[in-house]
């Protein structure tokens, strides 16, 4: 899903002119279409309402939590010579 940064001024979504010419010419989203919207640190889920001019309803906030339940170990084998240096 497209994420773009934006500004949202009284419950309207402002986005940049490149970034609307790239919604609507290279990524060819159309009305129904979902993106991401970024706003003050918040993360926002968006649907396209209108296309000519380039509408944006906010649906819901998103949870923006990225961390990954899990934990991950690296291990390498000692190495001779000094590729240690190289692996480090």
């Amino acid at each position: 899903m497209q994420r773009y940064f934006v500004t949202i001024k009284e419950n309207q979504v402002l986005l940049d002119p490149l970034d609307v010419h790239h919604i609507t010419h290279v990524m060819r989203m159309g009305k129904g279409d979902s993106l991401e919207l970024v706003c003050n640190e918040r993360l926002y889920l968006g649907v396209i309402s209108g296309v000519n001019p380039l509408k944006v309803e906010i649906i819901k906030e998103l949870d923006s939590n990225v961390e990954l339940d899990t934990v991950v170990t690296l291990i390498f084998a000692l190495s001779k010579g000094d590729k240690n240096d190289f692996v480090i």
